[in-house]
């Protein structure tokens, strides 16, 4: 259930606020009647929660150094995580919670901050 478009209807900015499709009587306008139903009716906020995302991937090699004696290395690498995010979803994230591991509360989304797309390099060396 994504909840975040509701603020923007009590602010009367939702990007459809002003259409009138989802009143079956169309008398009201889109925003008007998500405002209406808030409390009796979910239908408006239900989303397809599908996604593809690219969670974690690296790439790494591990050099030998020959200079030294023993079994000396040195390991470069590079690694992103959430780096392809493919969804057709009216917010940031599909998979965010706002209300964490809670049964009754799971899936409901009130304008969540997205999940960070982070790339990490990498350098190890052991002598």
């Amino acid at each position: 259930i994504n909840l975040s478009p509701l603020l923007y209807d009590f602010g009367q900015t939702t990007w459809d606020y002003d259409d009138t499709d989802l009143d079956p009587s169309g008398q009201l306008t889109n925003g008007q009647y998500r405002v209406s139903v808030f409390g009796s009716d979910a239908r408006p906020w239900i989303e397809d929660g599908g996604y593809i995302r690219l969670r974690n991937i690296g790439l790494y090699k591990t050099f030998k150094m020959k200079f030294s004696e023993g079994k000396s290395t040195l390991k470069l690498g590079v690694s992103a995580s959430n780096l392809i995010n493919i969804f057709d979803y009216n917010s940031y994230d599909p998979e965010v919670s706002n209300f964490g591991g809670n049964v009754l509360a799971n899936a409901v989304e009130v304008t969540p901050y997205p999940s960070s797309k982070r790339i990490n390099f990498h350098l190890r060396a052991n002598f």
